[in-house]
């Protein structure tokens, strides 16, 4: 088996299936145009390796992120001539290869980001998204922190257009009545936005601490449920300063614990590892107390 940094870009038909019910034959023609005519040159062009076609899907490799988005570029503009819809989901990492085949994380997480995408559109991690140049990141949008189903991290995410958070790749807890401590991503002032990529590896960072914790089962969400606690931030500027605040929300609403603290513009990402202690510690403490 051998192993190698790559980007994995998944594909697939938007409504197969229903399709396939209506005109099977026309759906299996128009599949094998887009392939012979619009996909195959495209990954040609772009460097990249087709592994396996779905029948509904396709999975491709490229050795760099920059091919796979721009050989995801090039098939969505080509869409708006061509009777299919596609959704696209890359990733990259480590991609273990055997017999002609990919497997891992790098994969699986790939795949999910492809389910959770809309219609024509591209979704990619945030190891994708730091890799391109300037001009590509624009036609991304940040998505945030999302768990995906049956992947016990949260993944930065970003998209050409806001993802389907109804899908089934998205990771549910309200099969559970047990309350959750959820984390929300911090809002940051858009004034100070390019504190942004801190902001989230300090939630990254709170994430790995409390999700350690036995006494309850820690997520990251914009949306708690009505019974779940949270941990609400923001970071605003403040008299030359970066104030981050904080408050722990029980299900009611109410405020258990909140507090404020001051960092140095330049000087964030010297106090992440104190932000974490400090608001983990207090949090932990104030539950420990519900």
């Amino acid at each position: 088996m051998m192993r190698r940094l790559s980007a994995i870009l998944f594909m697939d038909v938007v409504g197969y299936s229903k399709r396939m019910s209506l005109d099977e034959s026309g759906t299996l023609a128009k599949i094998k145009s887009f392939t012979d005519n619009i996909l195959n040159p495209a990954i040609t062009k772009h460097n990249g390796k087709l592994i396996k076609s779905l029948g509904d899907g396709w999975l491709v490799a490229f050795a760099s992120c920059h091919d796979a988005v721009s050989c995801s570029n090039t098939l969505k503009q080509s869409i708006s001539s061509n009777p299919l819809d596609i959704r696209f989901g890359i990733n990259s990492g480590d991609v273990h290869f055997e017999n002609n085949d990919v497997f891992g994380d790098t994969v699986n997480i790939a795949a999910r980001l492809e389910a959770i995408s809309s219609s024509n559109e591209i979704t990619v991690s945030e190891s994708v998204y730091q890799s391109l140049e300037k001009e590509m990141k624009n036609d991304f949008k940040d998505q945030g922190p999302v768990m995906l189903k049956n992947i016990q991290h949260p993944v930065h995410v970003w998209a050409t257009s806001n993802i389907n958070q109804t899908s089934s790749a998205m990771s549910s807890t309200d099969d559970d009545p047990k309350s959750k401590l959820v984390l929300v991503p911090i809002k940051v002032d858009p004034s100070i936005s390019a504190l942004q990529p801190a902001c989230d590896r300090l939630i990254d960072s709170m994430f790995e601490v409390l999700s350690s914790k036995d006494w309850t089962k820690t997520l990251i969400d914009q949306n708690p449920r009505k019974n779940d606690y949270a941990i609400n931030l923001r970071a605003d500027p403040v008299s030359g300063k970066i104030q981050f605040s904080f408050n722990l929300l029980g299900p009611s609403g109410n405020v258990i614990t909140s507090n404020k603290f001051n960092a140095n513009p330049t000087g964030v990402d010297n106090i992440i590892d104190t932000l974490r202690d400090t608001v983990c510690f207090t949090n932990t403490c104030k539950f420990d107390e519900v």
